[in-house]
């Protein structure tokens, strides 16, 4: 018998590591031995838990939010007060307008409230879909996000997990460890970090550990494809107090059947059996209070730390360089290998890692580490208590759920959930 409501997140720092197949495989355990089972893909860019699950879908439903879209000229004074207020300069002044970039708003509506005219006009902004299904017994969740709206990812986040419910929830990430992680990872029972025994799983399994301390929360670890040339994950966990309660071997014929949409535990009785002792590890390990044991090793901006603005280049025509991009829609296609092999094969080049979330080029590269430094691109907010009257209009006022309430001698206190 398990407690009315667990929520049990599968992340990892890197894509490609195997979260959906643990996860779908593990709600498709699970729905077996439980009543209630929703699996929730919450990686709103690039779900596919649904291909291997594939629920009959029963309601779409459209996700709007409040945003601004342009200013009434006849009201408008141009004080210039929006664009102060943005801090991701999606408003300009220029001359006698005011322009509104809606590829860079975020949707806080600081515009609307520092307004003294009440010029900014907000319209319904469609940031992406809901579906719901059903895949036999599992309820399936997941949305997907529309194109060019990727700072929307954490709220597009927060209504699929509105979903989750009595039962057994599985919230199913994306890689890496920004906000949309983040938002998915919080206030679950139990985060499992996926990893493989590779420099880049290991290298990218610190920063997702990081990550979970960071917001209180202590993760478990499973292994994929656990084929170990050597034991530098194993001596990590080891240094970091770190459970791993799970390892899936590294066959060829589970790759095979991953890659046809199929359940390893539908095909393979040894895995199935392997995922049964897992599931009732998690389960075990969800319903216990578990504090973090150790403090996440995130590198902190010292507080006499000012840091440094980006460096500006010579970015006229005479000196435009070429420029070559790799991407994919999925994480764990191969982009890092063929970005360093194209490196090797050109004699002088300039190479920039843009994976912030999980770094890894310098893996292969192997850098001369000339210069390093902090970078900021933003403030933190604290509310002064001292001149804080209690009123509420801040709770009111914030879009994105970060200002928590609670009472002090009878008094309601408020305070800025950094997370949120």
């Amino acid at each position: 018998m398990v407690k009315e409501n667990i929520s049990i997140a599968v992340s990892s720092g890197k894509g490609g590591t195997g979260k959906t197949f643990i996860a779908t495989n593990l709600a498709k355990v699970l729905v077996e031995k439980y009543n209630r089972v929703r699996y929730l893909d919450c990686d709103v860019e690039e779900p596919n838990g649904h291909l291997f699950l594939n629920p009959v879908i029963e309601k779409q439903e459209d996700v709007n939010l409040l945003s601004p879209v342009e200013v009434d000229q006849n009201k408008c004074t141009l004080c210039g007060l929006c664009a102060d207020i943005c801090h991701y300069n999606a408003i300009a002044v220029v001359k006698n307008k005011v322009l509104i970039f809606k590829e860079l708003c975020h949707v806080c509506g600081g515009c609307t409230i520092v307004c003294p005219a009440g010029a900014i006009i907000e319209k319904e902004r469609k940031i992406g879909v809901v579906k719901t299904g059903k895949s036999k017994n599992i309820e399936v969740y997941y949305a997907l996000l529309e194109t060019a709206e990727g700072g929307m990812s954490p709220r597009l986040v927060k209504k699929v997990k509105e979903y989750a419910g009595d039962g057994i929830n599985i919230l199913d990430s994306s890689p890496g460890t920004s906000c949309p992680v983040v938002e998915t990872v919080k206030d679950s029972d139990l985060c499992v970090l996926v990893t493989d025994p590779t420099p880049f799983g290991i290298n990218d399994l610190k920063l997702s550990v990081d990550m979970a301390r960071e917001i209180g929360i202590e993760p478990v670890i499973i292994v994929n494809r656990a084929e170990y040339l050597d034991n530098a994950l194993k001596e990590y966990c080891e240094k970091e107090q770190l459970d791993i309660i799970g390892e899936i071997p590294d066959e060829r014929k589970i790759a095979e059947s991953y890659s046809r949409g199929e359940l390893a535990i539908e095909k393979f009785p040894e895995i199935r059996k392997l995922f049964e002792n897992v599931a009732d590890k998690i389960l075990n390990l969800a319903e216990k209070e578990r504090k973090v044991r150790k403090e996440a090793g995130k590198a902190k901006i010292p507080d006499n730390k000012v840091p440094e603005a980006a460096k500006k280049y010579d970015a006229s025509p005479a000196k435009k360089l070429k420029e070559l991009v790799v991407i994919s829609g999925k994480g764990g296609t191969g982009k890092t290998s063929i970005t360093a092999s194209f490196a090797a094969l050109v004699k002088s080049s300039i190479i920039a890692d843009c994976d912030v979330d999980a770094a890894d080029l310098h893996l292969i590269l192997s850098p001369k580490i000339k210069e390093r430094g902090f970078f900021s691109g933003g403030v933190e907010v604290k509310i002064d208590n001292d001149k804080c009257t209690g009123c509420g209009e801040c709770k009111k006022a914030c879009r994105f759920s970060a200002i928590k309430e609670h009472e002090e001698n009878g008094r309601k206190k408020y305070e800025v959930d950094e997370f949120a």
